[in-house]
């Protein structure tokens, strides 16, 4: 099986599974989903992948508030972390000094 296709399998259930996370973390949420596609769009240069994990970025920054905490796991801390690598490897554009200030309600 080449690579694209099984890369291409990955995505699609993960693509499924994304509907239903529900919390920003790293690890079972949608903070990692966004990673693995953005890392993905690097890849396969399908920049379809791109936006939808940009889509989960925005949601992660809209639903930022004081009650989350400030452990890196599922926290600003790793937040601020993420926004900072994907920004520094050029896949999101955000103002990253400003969106954990702003988002912080």
């Amino acid at each position: 099986m080449q690579v694209s296709l099984i890369l291409t399998e990955i995505a699609d259930k993960e693509l499924l599974r994304t509907q239903s996370y529900s919390n920003l973390s790293i690890f079972n949420g949608q903070r990692g989903c966004a990673i693995f596609f953005s890392q993905l769009c690097r890849v396969t240069k399908n920049r379809w992948y791109k936006e939808f994990a940009s889509k989960l970025i925005d949601n992660v920054c809209q639903n930022i508030t004081n009650r989350i905490f400030f452990n890196f796991a599922s926290g600003l801390c790793g937040i601020g972390r993420d926004i900072k690598l994907l920004k520094s490897q050029g896949l999101i554009h955000y103002a990253t000094d400003e969106i954990l200030v702003y988002s912080y309600r």
